[in-house]
């Protein structure tokens, strides 16, 4: 082995990880047997190969990796396995009656109520609740940790349900759609309850967790703030509500439409783009208080947690918290940050706490893009960063102009490297779980990146100086009034071009591998004509772009 390879034992984990948990899910066989199936493995990786002849013996450590890969394998699937039975007939409300059977929930909201608007002056409260009894025509049985999710409607001005508070909700069962998930593994989501204000009823509050309280009423205040000196323009500030705190449902729909034509929807996912942003805002400040860069991941990591919690958790937003955490935690822990390892702990995280996330879109696209963007960004802007790099054998400076010049041409190449990256490793998933094939999104990425940027910027100065200077957080917001006319007006430009936007019929996912298996072997052999062109310089590509690599693919996912 080289020495100068870079060894990541992290990924390899993932991998197995993620294998065990798919094969679990998908084939759901006896909790017990795996279990049993894991410690056996264990103890022969024990065993197998004492650890001073493995140090000894070149090569003599695979059999105890082989077997840990497998062990960490079993457990991986007997732990999807045992929580697959656990939420068996709780989730999705399958233990609810048949739809349109009338019904009585009593239980707590168990999240930050989303508010959608149901026409006229109407409006939705949509929520899960821990239902803790039932009634439709007497009794029914409740399974333990059961939820069911509750539509409510009613006047948009009342102040409707929060989190923590014990409800008592009548109404009907209803469909509730579909589960997102593998295009061919797609089923009915399960049952929901549709409701009024005229039959239901506030019973107590105080019923949550308080630090979940607080997160959810920061979450509220922050859009009130965002609304403030722009109430004529409700469409610009249910947009940037939606971009910031993960309001999807106040997305107005002709914004939805055009940004799924032009397949930048990702932006209004919580990710690296919003946890990047406030990330710097808070180094900003450390850095003006004298805070030493060690330290700086005990206020990051629980501010950005708090920030990922109140906007719902989601697979995107979990997965950037992680990585950004890790990124800071590298110096406190006296090491380099490495984009892999905390790509690959992420994964590991969300898994262990929810299995079924493997199956759910936002977690495989997040994950397969940030990949992608670790693995061909630093190939696709190598041409460009030897391109624009000044001439070693210049003697005369070059002037501020010129120099000025190449850093915008090198931002410009940089963006240009993460959007063809991004829709490359893309455009299978987007063909295969939605039948569009969007090529007009590498344009529409060199736009939006830096608008969506831009407003995130606005929005967060406006949440910071708004409650100090209420004038300033007012002209924040109208800001964003000029940013969001012109990310309608590009988006609609790009989605204009002939052949832009293509609706098509989805790919088998035999296709979708197919894709990824080809692009392996290009990069395979792209490296192995570099390193053949380079004597001597066998180090590990990636390794130099590990530590800026997870700030620069958040902008773009």
């Amino acid at each position: 082995m080289r020495q100068d390879t870079v060894r990541r034992p992290l990924p390899g984990f993932a991998v197995c990880v993620i294998a065990g948990t798919w094969a679990g899910l998908a084939w759901a066989p006896p909790p017990n047997l795996l279990l049993a199936c894991a410690a056996v493995l264990w103890a022969l990786s024990a065993a197998l190969l004492p650890r001073e002849k493995a140090a000894r013996t070149p090569g003599a450590g695979r059999p105890r990796v082989g077997t840990g890969a497998a062990a960490v394998f079993a457990c991986a699937a007997f732990l999807a396995c045992a929580g697959a039975s656990r939420r068996a007939g709780h989730e999705g409300g399958a233990w609810l009656p048949d739809a349109g059977t009338r019904i009585e929930l009593t239980g707590i909201v168990a999240s930050d109520p989303e508010v959608l608007p149901a026409g006229g002056d109407r409006a939705q409260w949509r929520f899960p609740l821990r239902v803790e009894s039932a009634e439709a025509a007497g009794p029914l049985p409740v399974p333990r940790g059961a939820r069911a999710t509750v539509r409510v409607y009613g006047p948009g001005g009342y102040g409707g349900p929060a989190y923590g508070e014990r409800w008592a909700v009548a109404g009907t069962v209803i469909e509730a759609g579909f589960r997102s998930g593998p295009r061919p593994a797609r089923a009915p989501a399960g049952k929901a309850v549709r409701a009024g204000f005229v039959r239901s009823r506030r019973l107590s509050a105080g019923q949550g967790w308080r630090a979940a309280e607080l997160c959810y009423a920061a979450r509220r205040s922050a859009a009130a703030q965002l609304a403030r000196g722009i109430g004529d323009r409700p469409e610009v500030a249910g947009l940037v509500r939606a971009l910031l705190l993960g309001y999807r449902g106040e997305l107005p729909r002709q914004a939805r439409d055009v940004a799924v034509a032009s397949g930048t929807l990702h932006i209004f996912a919580i990710s690296g783009l919003h946890v990047g942003v406030i990330a710097g805002m808070i180094v900003f400040v450390l850095r003006t208080l004298g805070v030493p860069r060690v330290y700086w991941v005990l206020f990051i990591a629980p501010l950005l947690a708090a920030y990922t919690f109140a906007t719902g958790m989601k697979a995107s937003a979990v997965r950037a918290c992680v990585m950004a955490t890790i990124f800071w935690a590298a110096p406190f822990a006296g090491r380099r940050a490495d984009s892999f390892s905390a790509l690959a702990l992420a994964a590991v995280a969300i898994l262990a706490a929810a299995p079924a996330q493997l199956f759910d879109i936002g977690f495989v696209c997040s994950f397969v893009v940030v990949t992608g963007l670790i693995v061909l960004y630093p190939r696709l802007h190598a041409p460009w960063t030897r391109l624009l790099a000044p001439d070693p054998f210049r003697v005369v400076p070059e002037r501020a102009a010129a120099r000025g010049l190449r850093r915008a041409a090198s931002y410009a190449a940089s963006l240009w490297s993460l959007s063809v990256a991004a829709w490359v490793t893309s455009a299978p998933l987007t063909a295969y779980y939605f039948g569009r094939f969007v090529p007009g999104a590498i344009v529409s990425n060199l736009v939006v990146i830096p608008l969506a940027f831009l407003m995130v910027v606005a929005a967060c100065l406006s949440l910071v100086l708004g409650p100090i200077a209420p004038w300033l957080g007012i002209t924040f917001n109208n800001a964003n009034i000029a940013l969001v006319a012109a990310l309608m007006r590009s988006l609609a430009a790009v989605t204009a071009i002939p052949g832009a936007h293509l609706r098509i019929a989805p790919p088998p996912a035999a296709a979708v591998w197919l894709w990824y298996a080809v692009l392996a072997l290009v990069l395979m052999a792209h490296d192995r004509r570099n390193r053949r062109a380079a004597p001597g310089n066998d180090r590990d590509p990636r390794a130099g772009a590990t530590s800026e690599l997870p700030a620069r693919a958040g902008m773009i996912d």
